[in-house]
C-alpha cells in the first residue's frame, strides 16, 4: 500500500509542472548541480534559485543524477578547462587576482580548477540545452503524459489508489 502510494505521488509530482518551459528549466538546473561540485556559493545560490523559481523538482532531481554521474568521467575535461582558464590567460590573470581578494567572490571557489571548468560548461551549455529541451517538450510533452497515463502501471496504481485512498 505504502509503495503504490508512492509511485503515485511520484508520478503526480512529474505530471504536475509539465509544462515545456518548467521542464526545460528544472533539467537545466539538474545539469548545474550534477556537474558542479558542491559546497559553494553559487551551487547555495541556485539552490536558493530553484526553491524560489516554479520548477518540477522530480525532473531536477533526475537531471542531477544524470549529470552527476557523467560528472566523474567529465572531470578531467573540466579539470584541463580550468586550468586553462585561469592559468594560460594571461589577460585575465589579474581580474582572477582581483576576485581572489574580492570579499565574498572566495567563496565561489573560483581558483579551484574543476569548479571553474565544470562552472564554464555549464554556462556554455545551459542555453542550448534549455531551448533543446524546450522545443523537444513542445513537441512531445501531450505525448509523453498520455503514455504516462496510459500505461498499465499508471493504470493499476490509480485504481488501488481509488479503491483504497
Amino acid at each position: 500500500h505504502f509503495l503504490s502510494k508512492w509511485c503515485f505521488a511520484l508520478i503526480n509530482i512529474v505530471r504536475e509542472n509539465f509544462s515545456p518551459p518548467i521542464v526545460a528549466l528544472s533539467l537545466v538546473l539538474g545539469m548545474y548541480f550534477g556537474f558542479t561540485p558542491m559546497l559553494t556559493a553559487q551551487w547555495f545560490f541556485i539552490a536558493v534559485v530553484t526553491v524560489l523559481v516554479r520548477t518540477n523538482i522530480m525532473m531536477v532531481l533526475v537531471s542531477t543524477l544524470i549529470c552527476a554521474g557523467l560528472a566523474q568521467p567529465l572531470e578531467p575535461l573540466f579539470d584541463k578547462l580550468g586550468m586553462v582558464i585561469l592559468t594560460q590567460t594571461p589577460f585575465l590573470l589579474p581580474f582572477w587576482s582581483w576576485m581572489y581578494h574580492a570579499p565574498f567572490i572566495p567563496y565561489t571557489q573560483f581558483n579551484q580548477t574543476v569548479v571553474m571548468g565544470s562552472t564554464t560548461i555549464v554556462l556554455l551549455t545551459c542555453l542550448p540545452v534549455y531551448f533543446a529541451f524546450k522545443t523537444f517538450f513542445n513537441r512531445y510533452a501531450e505525448r509523453i503524459d498520455t503514455a504516462l497515463t496510459g500505461s498499465r502501471f499508471y493504470r493499476s496504481i490509480s485504481h488501488y489508489e481509488r479503491i483504497y485512498g
